[in-house]
């Protein structure tokens, strides 16, 4: 499959976040104690801002959730325009996260 990247979306994978409570208690990101909690994600498909496998950091609300499947396994993957990236981590060889 060869997507290509419109209007400076991008495709995105989620990596999962857990979040851990004062008490010590540990919420998986769907089970969040508020709705404002920053989500991150790997470009998949980057744009002219954003390359592939670059991490993004987003609110975890904004973002359209597009299942893909591929060679029978089926993926859950992430719509997000530019303007909806907070932060973001640049990847390359020298300096791996």
């Amino acid at each position: 499959m060869n997507l290509i990247s419109h209007n400076n979306f991008l495709l995105v994978k989620p990596i999962e976040q857990k979040e851990k409570t004062a008490s010590g208690i540990i919420l998986m990101e769907n089970t969040s104690a508020t709705d404002e909690q920053i989500a991150s994600g790997e470009v998949v498909i980057g744009s002219n801002n954003f390359k592939k496998g670059d991490v993004i950091y987003f609110n975890r609300i904004l973002p359209d959730d597009i299942l893909i499947q591929e060679n029978g396994v089926e993926s859950r993957y992430f719509a997000l325009q530019e303007e909806d990236i907070m932060f973001s981590e640049e990847i390359n060889e020298n300096n791996p996260i």
